[in-house]
């Protein structure tokens, strides 16, 4: 009969053997990568924890991610409250009968700015965006006023300094349409201030009716175009190159609430002073634009949920 031919040995396909078809491409042991990954993957959590700090807006669309904020100046009739972690995001009036005046409560950190650029005609427009959010936690009767919303900025002469972060901040007057540098919407009939004077405006939201308790409303200020990163006299001469270009600059306040766009309002600041002044603000580091809310009214207490 016809012989037969020896056996071949076998190829070990052990997981560590120098034989195995990992090791001929150069890929490590099995259970190796996956455990490679573990480690990478905890130590970049480790790495970018503020990342974690971020919660996902409730009153936007759901896919703007905010920043922790916490409050930092009340007029005299509100209390503000800390949460668990010592953070003051709570503002309350201090009465059981609605409060008409000196409700004020300002954010303690200048708000973030997100830039967007837009393309149109092979023209270039820069779009500088600022957005806060509040959750309604309590409501009074008996009351024929409401909540307005919004965003200030302080000039040298007017602003006051924050004892923990020492960044200037507004001053605080008795309602926020009185703000001499601010931009707010909201009240009963709901009007639009801007640098204390009251806009003409369509204002459709009403938060004496559409506000309930465990409401989001969230509030976006967008401006264009938007400050450059400069200082000094190079800040100067792009502040003429604008007021050469075009007579103000453009804002717009929305409003949103639980995901749904409920108010928009459009203003002009113009170069020669106010435009002017915005621009300087955000040009500083120390210098900003903080969230306004005026809880006079038919809202008693909020929850500042974050800002972006």
């Amino acid at each position: 009969g016809c012989k037969k031919d020896p056996e071949e040995p076998q190829e070990d396909a052990s997981p560590n053997s120098k034989a195995s078809w990992r090791a001929r491409v150069g890929l490590p042991p099995r259970g190796a990568t996956r455990q490679f990954l573990r480690r990478h993957v905890k130590r970049l959590s480790g790495k970018f924890r503020p990342e974690l700090q971020f919660c996902t807006s409730r009153a936007f669309d759901g896919s703007r991610r905010l920043r922790c904020a916490n409050f930092g100046r009340a007029g005299a009739r509100v209390e503000l409250i800390g949460d668990d972690e010592g953070d003051l995001v709570i503002a309350s009036q201090q009465t059981a009968s609605p409060v008409l005046t000196d409700a004020l409560a300002i954010t303690a950190q200048r708000l973030w700015p997100t830039v967007l650029v837009h393309s149109d005609a092979g023209a270039r427009t820069s779009v500088q965006q600022h957005f806060f959010e509040l959750e309604v936690l309590e409501l009074v009767r008996g009351t024929a006023r409401s909540l307005s919303l919004g965003f200030s900025w302080a000039d040298d002469a007017e602003e006051g300094t924050d004892e923990e972060t020492s960044l200037s901040m507004p001053p605080l007057v008795g309602a926020a349409g009185l703000l001499p540098h601010a931009f707010v919407v909201g009240g009963e009939l709901p009007r639009a201030h801007l640098c204390g004077k009251c806009l003409e405006a369509d204002i459709a939201w009403r938060p004496i009716i559409h506000l309930t308790e465990g409401s989001h409303v969230g509030v976006m200020l967008e401006l264009a175009p938007a400050p450059p990163a400069a200082s000094g006299e190079d800040l100067e001469r792009w502040l003429d190159e604008a007021a050469m270009a075009s007579e103000a600059a453009e804002l717009r306040l929305s409003v949103w609430q639980d995901g749904v766009r409920r108010a928009e309002v459009l203003g002009r600041l113009s170069w020669a002073d106010e435009g002017r002044l915005l621009h300087r603000v955000l040009a500083d580091p120390t210098r900003g634009v903080r969230g306004v809310v005026d809880l006079c009214g038919s809202v008693r207490r909020v929850r500042l949920c974050g800002a972006s």
